[in-house]
């Protein structure tokens, strides 16, 4: 089961990701590249749109690993997209946290060894449930 401290935990990185990003966005204005900042601040929101569709999985410890999952994607500078429709009323198990958190790692892993700069999975649940990679 996931902690206060786990949540504080994610907190601090989504403040150290937001920070970075706001130096980035505050780069591009200084050198007169309005554009860049905002063609940057489209590509957070679309992340943040995808990230917030975990919120529609009812199992509060799925979201957390997903959300861990979402922040470590996010400081390798990865953009990460996760389908999660149809899923609201899984039931998983200690098993299924761990696979999906394994399963979420390596294709993490994967991209950074790559270079790949986003990576597209979706969550799919029949009986057991399955992380992969689409496209």
């Amino acid at each position: 089961m996931f902690t206060e401290k786990d949540m504080i935990d994610i907190l601090k990185g989504y403040r150290h990701i937001y920070l970075n990003d706001l130096q980035v966005i505050m780069g591009y204005i200084q050198l007169g590249r309005q554009d860049a900042a905002i063609e940057y601040i489209k590509k957070i929101s679309r992340l943040m749109e995808a990230e917030s569709r975990i919120s529609h999985i009812s199992d509060y410890r799925m979201q957390y690993v997903l959300i861990k999952g979402y922040n470590r994607a996010k400081e390798n500078f990865i953009g990460l997209d996760i389908d999660v429709d149809g899923l609201s009323d899984m039931v998983c198990t200690d098993e299924d946290y761990s696979q999906i958190e394994n399963q979420l790692n390596g294709y993490i892993d994967d991209a950074v060894a790559n270079g790949y700069e986003e990576l597209h999975l979706r969550l799919l649940f029949n009986g057991k449930v399955m992380l992969e990679r689409v496209g």
